[in-house]
């Protein structure tokens, strides 16, 4: 049953992409004054979903068997995406448990905006320093490990090797 309802949610996404590549810039951000006011912040609410469905058919049954749960930005990417500050990325934060081990990827701004061309260096290093802040709420239950992806880091994952162990053995 869960795979089933788990295959429908995925058609009706695509369903819903697929109606909506026909709209307008206009018609997407028209506001409405029912369901979440935009056509657009109704989709972003439908991809906040799929972060806590995700977590639930991923995360929690590692959880619920006692074992470290690692993860990347985890539900802190939504808090860059779908648009920052939503609504969305609040609600996931709040029904998302915290990981046991936050690690955030890292490398130098240039390099970075090179993977990622399509924002703007000033665009892409102000999302990364906001991730970079990140690590210093402390999110995570056990640690915050940023790994270097630069390339230029003889061990980039030896932090993380501790925090794990760490979190594993209390």
């Amino acid at each position: 049953l869960i795979l089933r309802l788990h295959q429908h949610r995925q058609w009706v996404n695509r369903k819903l992409l697929r109606s909506t590549e026909q709209l307008t810039h206009e018609q997407v951000y028209q506001a409405f004054e029912i369901g979440q006011g935009t056509i657009w912040k109704s989709l972003t609410h439908l991809y906040a979903a799929e972060y806590v469905w995700r977590y639930q058919r991923t995360v929690a049954p590692h959880r619920r068997r006692g074992r470290v749960v690692l993860v990347d930005r985890y539900v802190y990417d939504l808090r860059e995406s779908p648009w920052p500050g939503s609504t969305a990325s609040r609600i996931a934060e709040a029904l998302v448990p915290a990981p046991d081990v936050l690690v955030l990827p890292d490398a130098p701004d240039d390099v970075i905006h090179a993977r990622k061309p399509e924002r703007t260096a000033a665009e892409q290093a102000a999302i990364q320093d906001r991730y970079r802040r990140l690590i210093d709420e402390g999110p995570a239950r056990s640690a915050h490990v940023v790994v270097d992806t630069s390339g230029q880091t003889a061990d980039p994952v030896g932090g993380l090797e501790l925090a794990v162990i760490s979190a594993a053995h209390g």
